[in-house]
């Protein structure tokens, strides 16, 4: 059993480790605002992460085997992606102390960011559908499902500490 949680504690950093637009985001966040609206995007893209982790666990894994469904998702996420990109880069960054507070989204704008950006980033739905969906089955055969869900949070554990 220890070796089956380091591997999801591996799976967790494989996943944290890469600067990928979550970071991205939570970097110019932590800039223009500081911690809170930092840390309330890393905590929307770990509540995207749990999201898939239910999912998967609930059975949905085989929606991706159609290729339609992989094909829309791939294009609806690089769609987001490249809006979020382009939006950034025609922005003109000021970091003046007075212009902070009008430029800062509400709480909850923020939070939700960080959770579409989980959601529609396609290395992150290429992750969770295939390289948790295989660890999953793998855990199942092996143990009951309460088990292998409860070692499935130690990706989670990881991943939120790792943004």
């Amino acid at each position: 059993m220890t070796i089956l949680i380091i591997h999801l504690v591996v799976l967790g950093i494989s996943l944290a480790a890469p600067l990928g637009p979550i970071k991205v985001e939570m970097i110019k966040r932590g800039i223009a605002g500081g911690f809170w609206p930092s840390w309330l995007i890393g905590l929307g893209g770990v509540t995207g992460d749990f999201l898939f982790l239910v999912v998967i666990y609930l059975g949905a894994e085989h929606l991706f085997q159609h290729h339609f469904v992989v094909v829309f998702t791939y294009l609806l996420g690089g769609f987001f992606l490249i809006k979020l990109g382009i939006s950034n880069l025609s922005k003109q960054h000021s970091f003046k102390q007075e212009d902070m507070t009008t430029t800062l989204a509400p709480w909850y704008k923020t939070f939700f960011v960080g959770f579409l950006i989980a959601l529609l980033n396609p290395l992150n739905i290429v992750f969770w559908f295939g390289v948790y969906g295989s660890t999953l089955q793998e855990m199942t055969q092996t143990m009951s499902h309460s088990l292998s869900f409860l070692y499935s949070l130690f990706i989670l554990g990881e991943l939120s500490f790792g943004i």
